[in-house]
């Protein structure tokens, strides 16, 4: 299949989209046939999607599966004209306005999703989407926890601290009921990346998945690149963090305490005992973190020389810098540009 066919295929109307339009007082009995007694017993079900086995236009014939059978990611585009009721899942999951809109509940606050927008739903988050009309194409990403393993953590942080603030809030073994929605500023490059995904997920070869994973670290990388966070969870304080954590990150040569606080309205000592509690590091050593991870950045991509790159992430003393180096990476700059 190629991307022309693909856009072709999320456009095209399934069955089920065609019996909802057509007969939208149908759904419900749709909705109480998947969620069995539980539909009937629980306020809010959960819905367990393991060898769960339903009308996917991305499974070629022929190949049909349950999901999870074979791997811990899946995706399906949402059932336009669906209006089911809010549930939960075991899972994570991601959810991808590709174009158009939506409108997503979440712990009962109701969010718009336009084109561009990311959802990322831990588990057990009670939620649903409606008003997903013909020209509305949103990707559902549906995850095993197993698939944030460690090294998918350290791959997607190598040299950001964003990344793990985020991915550990939502994969840890918690009970916040995280969420977090970002926004694509280059919705044409994340499209691109989501239809390659797909694109893997429908070829379904022995190297898809791994293929997978690598878009899935460059989609993620693309949206933190230009963070922009419209809602993250019920805790005003991470979305803070996250706003401090990216200010960090662009003015980590010369940033202080003061400014920081100065520039979120923050008292230094409440900014500081904040980032501590949230992330589990100093200020200080988040910025010595951020330095180092860029040093690591220029010893693997360029050719400039050691002092060089000291100086351009704002050390001036080049022991002090070794020294530094050695205490975050078990090695001198030059050991490292070496090994890798």
């Amino acid at each position: 299949m190629n991307k022309k066919n693909l856009i072709k295929l999320l456009y095209s109307l399934s069955e089920s989209e065609k019996k909802y339009r057509d007969h939208p007082e149908k759904r419900d009995d749709f909705f109480k046939k998947i969620y069995s007694s539980d539909f009937l017993k629980s306020e809010i079900p959960t819905f367990d999607l393991t060898n769960f086995h339903h009308e996917n236009k991305f499974f070629l014939a022929g190949h049909e599966h349950g999901f999870f059978t074979h791997s811990n990611i899946e995706f399906a585009e949402h059932t336009r004209f669906s209006h089911p009721p809010l549930h939960r899942h075991h899972h994570i999951e991601m959810t991808y306005v590709y174009h158009g809109s939506c409108q997503q509940i979440i712990q009962n606050k109701q969010i718009e999703l336009k084109a561009g927008d990311f959802c990322l739903l831990d588990s057990n988050v009670a939620h649903t989407i409606f008003d997903a009309n013909y020209e509305d194409i949103i990707i559902n990403i549906v995850m095993q926890k197993e698939f944030f393993n460690n090294g998918f953590l350290s791959r997607l942080a190598n040299f950001s601290m964003i990344p793990s603030f985020i991915l550990n809030a939502i994969s840890s073994d918690n009970h916040q009921e995280n969420y977090l929605i970002l926004h694509a500023n280059d919705l044409n490059r994340s499209n691109e990346i989501v239809e390659k995904m797909l694109l893997e997920y429908i070829r379904n070869d022995l190297y898809s998945q791994e293929t997978i994973r690598s878009y899935m670290i460059i989609f993620l990388t693309n949206l933190l690149r230009d963070l922009s966070v419209i809602k993250v969870n019920t805790k005003q304080e991470n979305s803070v963090v996250l706003s401090i954590l990216k200010y960090i990150e662009d003015h980590f040569q010369t940033c202080t305490l003061q400014e920081v606080g100065e520039i979120f309205n923050y008292h230094p000592n409440y900014l500081a005992n904040l980032l501590k509690e949230e992330t589990g590091q100093t200020f200080k050593n988040l910025v010595i973190k951020q330095k180092i991870n860029q040093a690591q950045n220029m010893l693997q991509n360029t050719d400039l020389p050691v002092n060089e790159i000291a100086e351009n992430i704002g050390y001036k003393n080049l022991t002090f810098f070794y020294r530094k180096f050695r205490e975050v990476t078990g090695m001198n700059p030059r050991e490292f540009r070496n090994k890798n």
